[in-house]
């Protein structure tokens, strides 16, 4: 896929008026395609879990939202972020509906909660598989907390 630029102030279109039709053309299959690759890799459920070195486990849950910095927005918005450090993990939507985790939605599920269903550690494997990677946020940057890393 080719990646086009547009300059400063002008949309696809605009910039698009300089180039041959075969071009543009070219840039709206792009366009076209760079959409359909964002819908499919775009993650709008993201599997959170909120810890402290002090308390422990304070909480998991899952949300919709964008992205990660969006999802711990949502929690927080919700009453989900009783604040620590926090691990966001975005969920493929393939497995988004799995039964694990739908009972998780908009609710911060106590550590208790999570062990009585035999299933603490299934239900992460489950939220990070086929996207290995997670965001990590301190508990000052969660806290609002002026500091440096």
């Amino acid at each position: 896929m080719k990646v086009w630029y547009w300059p400063p102030g002008s949309n696809w279109r605009t910039a698009a008026c300089t180039v041959s039709e075969f071009e543009l053309e070219e840039m709206e299959r792009s366009l076209r395609e760079f959409e359909q690759w964002s819908k499919a890799t775009m993650a709008s459920w993201f599997y959170i879990s909120f810890a402290s070195a002090e308390r422990g486990h304070l909480g998991s849950t899952v949300v919709e939202a964008e992205n990660t910095a969006g999802a711990i927005e949502v929690a927080a918005a919700h009453g989900l972020n009783p604040g620590g450090e926090a691990e966001i993990i975005p969920i493929p939507d393939a497995k988004a509906d799995l039964p694990e985790l739908i009972p998780l939605r908009y609710r911060l599920a106590s550590k208790a909660e999570l062990l009585a269903t035999g299933k603490f550690g299934s239900i992460r494997d489950v939220a990070a598989a086929d996207r290995p990677k997670s965001v990590h946020v301190c508990e000052q940057c969660n806290n609002d907390v002026p500091h440096k890393h």
